[in-house]
């Protein structure tokens, strides 16, 4: 969760009336072009579960033709100019907000319904700039070489204007590899399974930051906001579904040893009888597999089968609610849900948010679960 003032935490569980919304566009340089604070739709996605974790949709009633695009070099254009989305509360007179995320133009729309001419424009994260700039040359990554290093010599080599990385853990590299010039390349996807080969999960954070760090564990980690149902609560309604194609009772994890003779593997299954997933029970072996050629040692191996086992297994539900928008909030934070009525109780890891740029509108929130069992 993204650090805010008391009094804007507050405004924000008080269900403040006085919600403002700011989008401001800016060149390659960080440096502000236009800002609109008034007549503005749309949202912003936080999606844990997506390669391109951040992207949203904005659409602006455009009375004095501020954006509507007469040549390539207006503001919307898809050229390299990038988004700034924040929302917040008015306290005591005077705005502050959190920022919801740092995106880039992908498309846009310019259209007349009869109420002024409409300009709606999607956007996703920076990690779409990473992912764009396939390899086309041959790229090396060496053994001994820290982690975080690494990586983020690879998003600047693909991006030389991408920010420092900011990482909570690093690693040393137990194997090289080398990166090769392909049309279907894609270096984000290679860096974010290389994060994974050694536990981590990396993404742009809301400012547009490469952030690297581990996965959130509700049966470990704090919750940083605590939800109820009813009238003093954010919590509107809640649906709940689940999905057995993304249900296993086990996970085969495999690499390379450092002679490139000895295959290293690691399989851990649900052995929890009381698990509905129990591996020996009437749900049978479902593995989940994952390879890289990073992991070179059984202590790793069995790290990283450890690391994906809980996230994989159990009788996973997807909860979704709708509640007051709190803008502070990213997909990954645990929380703490009350709803008797809808059978959510316990702590969560939150998978999606979607916070709508609407003023009144509510936010919409995706949590994975296992509250059909209590093993």
């Amino acid at each position: 969760m993204q650090a805010v003032s008391d009094a804007f935490a507050t405004a924000a569980r008080a269900n403040s009336k006085t919600s403002v919304v700011k989008v401001e566009f800016q060149d390659g340089s960080g440096n502000s072009l236009y800002t609109a604070t008034e007549q503005i739709d749309g949202s912003v996605t936080d999606d844990v579960s997506q390669a391109v974790r951040r992207s949203g949709d904005v659409t602006f009633t455009d009375y004095a033709r501020n954006l509507s695009p007469d040549d390539v070099s207006d503001l919307v254009v898809p050229v390299g100019n990038e988004i700034a989305i924040s929302r917040g509360f008015l306290i005591d007179g005077v705005a502050q907000y959190c920022q919801l995320g740092q995106l880039g133009i992908g498309n846009y729309k310019v259209s007349s319904d009869g109420g002024g001419l409409k300009v709606s424009v999607g956007l996703y994260d920076r990690s779409v700039r990473i992912q764009r700039s396939r390899w086309t040359y041959p790229y090396t990554i060496y053994k001994g070489s820290s982690l975080a290093t690494s990586v983020e010599q690879v998003l600047q080599n693909r991006w030389p204007d991408c920010p420092g990385l900011n990482a909570s853990f690093s690693a040393i590299l137990t194997a090289s590899g080398t990166y090769i010039a392909d049309a279907d390349s894609d270096p984000w996807r290679d860096m974010q399974d290389l994060v994974a080969s050694y536990g981590g999960v990396l993404y742009f954070d809301a400012e547009g930051i490469p952030t690297m760090t581990t996965p959130t564990d509700p049966t470990r980690d704090p919750s940083v906001l605590s939800f109820v149902r009813g009238e003093e609560g954010v919590i509107t309604s809640v649906e709940r579904t689940a999905d057995n194609a993304t249900t296993y009772s086990g996970v085969v994890i495999t690499g390379e040893s450092t002679d490139a003779t000895i295959p290293i593997s690691s399989i851990r299954w649900d052995d929890n009888p009381a698990s509905p997933t129990y591996y020996l029970g009437k749900y049978g072996t479902v593995p989940y597999f994952f390879s890289s050629q990073f992991i070179t040692t059984q202590i790793q191996a069995d790290g990283v089968a450890e690391t994906f086992l809980p996230r994989v297994t159990g009788v996973l539900e997807d909860c979704n609610w709708e509640q007051l928008v709190l803008p502070q909030m990213e997909s990954s934070d645990v929380i703490e849900a009350t709803d008797p009525v809808a059978g959510l109780i316990g702590k969560y890891s939150l998978t999606s948010l979607k916070i709508p740029l609407r003023v009144g509108t509510a936010m919409s929130a995706t949590v994975k679960s296992r509250p059909l069992w209590t093993g």
